[in-house]
């Protein structure tokens, strides 16, 4: 008898983390897809196939449901970004740019959900920015030898760089649709981004930075 209630109860918890976890799972998608203000709780509830008490059960609000699912998302990208810098090498101060930038540029590819956060929630000042910068690993970055990293670190250059990043990875469809239209070409290679123009565009970067740089 106890061995049948202890395989219920842990078929239960199987059961309730089962649910949390399509929760969290459709939160993200829907978060990342419309921003905190395009998405109720019945929507979430619907995609996720259970009842809307059932997530006010595990996550009290909307907002803590938020703030959960990009703790999800910003996981992954910081455990994405810092395994591709740890990588990243280079023989001079401007081969480590140029790492660096394909590295911090393949986290964002890889991780495009936390791309897509930033930008549905980036528009306006406010706590979900401030929450989300506060737990975005691209601060830390370094970026070639040290006179490099001082200027790129502390100058609108970081932020350039990021912008750049957020659009390859959250606007991809928006800039292939774009480029196909000026280009007419049927598949520029932006989104899915194509080693040959990802190489391209890392190149036109670290050309634009050390050329600021010795001016």
């Amino acid at each position: 008898m106890d061995m049948v209630a202890g395989e219920t109860k842990t078929g239960r918890a199987e059961q309730r983390e089962r649910s949390r976890t399509r929760i969290l799972e459709s939160a993200v998608r829907l978060f990342a897809e419309r921003g905190y203000e395009g998405v109720r709780l019945d929507e979430i509830a619907s995609a996720a196939d259970v009842k809307r008490s059932l997530i006010l059960y595990y996550f009290n609000s909307k907002d803590e449901l938020w703030r959960c699912a990009a703790k999800q998302v910003s996981a992954a990208f910081n455990a994405a970004m810092h395994a591709k810098i740890a990588k990243a090498r280079g023989s001079s101060p401007v081969d480590a740019l140029r790492a660096t930038i394909a590295a911090s540029l393949d986290a964002f590819l890889e991780e495009p959900d936390f791309a897509k956060f930033m930008v549905r929630e980036g528009g306006m000042k406010g706590p979900r920015v401030d929450w989300l910068v506060a737990h975005f690993a691209y601060a830390e970055v370094g970026y070639g030898g040290p006179e490099l990293q001082e200027y790129v670190g502390k100058t609108i250059l970081r932020d350039v760089l990021f912008s750049i990043f957020l659009s390859m990875a959250a606007l991809g469809p928006l800039m292939e649709a774009s480029l196909s239209r000026v280009s007419r070409k049927n598949a520029p290679g932006v989104h899915p981004m194509t080693r040959k123009n990802k190489d391209e565009l890392v190149s036109h970067l670290v050309r634009l930075i050390t050329s600021i740089e010795a001016v």
